[in-house]
């Protein structure tokens, strides 16, 4: 996936995001999409990403084709995103929270770091 010339321009403008902000918000994402496909087959496991991450997923989604095509190639299925985890009352916004906390520490085990605020 070539996120570096497609995504990291797009996102870069939507939050006025430095260039190197973009691209550490997109190395996030490749990491995250990641974990999402190593754990695709752990019903148990609820992956949350941060803000930042969950925003290079929409303008990657946005382009539906290349979205496709690049699940389909590296993943050999479609990734599916629902973005209204949380919204749901508030049961749903305390597991979301739980689950984001979930997230960051495989995050944390996987990369040796946690998913963290992009500076701008």
């Amino acid at each position: 996936m070539d996120y570096q010339k497609n995504y990291s321009e797009k996102s870069k403008y939507s939050r006025v995001w430095s260039k190197e902000g973009a691209e550490d918000a997109i190395r996030q994402y490749k990491n995250f999409m990641y974990l999402l496909f190593k754990y695709h087959d752990e019903a148990t496991i609820k992956l949350v990403p941060s803000i930042e991450v969950d925003e290079i997923w929409h303008h990657h989604i946005l382009d539906t084709r290349a979205y496709l095509n690049d699940c389909m190639n590296i993943y050999g299925y479609f990734m599916h995103h629902f973005p209204y985890f949380g919204m749901r009352g508030e049961e749903d916004r305390k597991d979301l929270y739980q689950s984001f906390s979930e997230t960051q520490d495989i995050y944390f085990a996987e990369f040796g770091e946690y998913m963290y605020e992009v500076d701008f």
